[in-house]
């Protein structure tokens, strides 16, 4: 399976942005932050879908056994969700993150 990334540029901004499709087909990205105190990035899912777990021995509709979406019905005090999907890093952060992603290339494992 090949990943593809693209890459934008906000020109007004000057912040990169990177998204690429995971292995469950989740659109996925990596960007600047304009975080003012140190440089970071945005990491992970662009979309906020939270899934929910069905049991085997449950069934529901078209989806089955499984993980589904989730419907989700605002709130009617406030008519809005957030979730934080995304992980906000420094460079530290990104350095470690990198040894794991390193030996899982090498060793296919953590």
């Amino acid at each position: 399976m090949k990943t593809e990334v693209t890459r934008e540029v906000n020109e007004d901004r000057g912040l990169a942005s990177n998204q690429f499709r995971d292995c469950n087909n989740q659109l996925c990205g990596v960007q600047d932050s304009s975080s003012g105190s140190e440089p970071r990035i945005w990491v992970g899912l662009e979309e906020d879908t939270p899934p929910d777990f069905l049991p085997n021995e449950q069934t529901v509709g078209k989806y089955g056994r499984g993980w589904r979406p989730v419907e989700l019905v605002p709130n009617e005090t406030e008519g809005h969700l957030l979730f934080h999907n995304r992980m906000h890093i420094n460079q530290e952060q990104a350095k470690a993150l990198i040894k794991l992603l390193q030996r899982f290339v090498k060793y296919g494992s953590v």
